[in-house]
């Protein structure tokens, strides 16, 4: 369908959205029929409308991690997610979208893998030596996500873990939160400053972020450049947190191997989105 030229296609998908519209769902949920509906309106003359009949129409909930390894054919719809991306400068482009769309790379790398959706979601670990904190780990050495949630009744102060490496971290819920950052000493380096949703922060190497007090819950993201960071391979540190929809755990063993702290931090690029 890919290589078929653009009257084909349209032929097509005008012939499917017809006979979707009439009633013709056959075993599509009412939340795929949805999408292609949409999809078919955005991008009319797309062969990528009718990528819902033959992919994972997955829908997270609030809480819940996909992973999508490399030559993994993908595509965010709707709604607030927090993405963790390499650079996108090795993106090949399959449709939904006015930029280019390498037709002959894509075949050639693309990953035919036929898998069940469970096989994508990330089960959150708590650390043990930080209760509040939950990390998503794939099954990868080069992707983590801290997720750090504080209730407005738990007792402060309560601290961000130190990384041997820099990482970002994104407030996403936060009412007049108090903190002040730590060094690797545990030394205050700073006054204390008030956090707000929507603010970002760079942290060093070693340092630490400490929550003093907060109005509301607290409720924020943190990861850092695979190219310098940890490598999670063997690591045994986090226990595992029951999933809510049941599926599969995939725990797997991991030893810390850290890097120098002198080493060289992250070069960034983002593309049609955030992070």
């Amino acid at each position: 369908m890919v290589r078929q030229d653009k009257l084909f296609i349209r032929d097509i998908v005008d012939c499917l959205i017809r006979r979707i519209k009439s009633g013709a769902h056959g075993c599509l949920t009412k939340e795929t029929v949805k999408v292609l509906l949409n999809l078919y309106k955005r991008f009319p003359n797309d062969v990528a409308c009718i990528s819902p009949l033959i992919l994972n129409h997955i829908i997270l909930q609030p809480g819940e991690c996909v992973f999508y390894g490399a030559q993994e054919l993908h595509s965010y719809l709707s709604g607030e997610c927090v993405e963790c991306v390499s650079c996108s400068n090795n993106t090949i482009r399959a449709g939904l979208t006015t930029k280019f769309v390498d037709k002959d790379n894509l075949l050639k790398i693309l990953n035919y893998r036929m898998a069940d959706p469970s096989s994508y979601y990330v089960l959150p670990r708590r650390l043990k030596s930080h209760r509040h904190v939950h990390e998503f780990i794939p099954n990868c050495n080069d992707f983590m996500l801290q997720c750090l949630r504080i209730g407005k009744n738990d007792l402060f102060p309560l601290d961000l873990p130190a990384l041997e490496c820099p990482s970002t971290f994104i407030v996403v819920e936060a009412e007049e939160a108090i903190c002040i950052e730590l060094n690797k000493n545990g030394t205050i380096i700073s006054e204390q400053f008030r956090v707000r949703r929507g603010d970002v922060f760079f942290i060093p190497p070693a340092n630490t972020l400490r929550f003093l007090s907060a109005k509301s819950a607290v409720h924020g993201y943190r990861t850092y450049s695979f190219e310098h960071g940890p490598d999670f391979t063997n690591r045994t540190n986090c226990e595992q947190i029951s999933s809510t929809n049941g599926f599969l755990d995939k725990r797997r063993p991991n030893a810390i191997k850290v890097v120098p702290l002198a080493a060289k931090f992250l070069e960034v690029e983002a593309e049609d989105g955030f992070i």
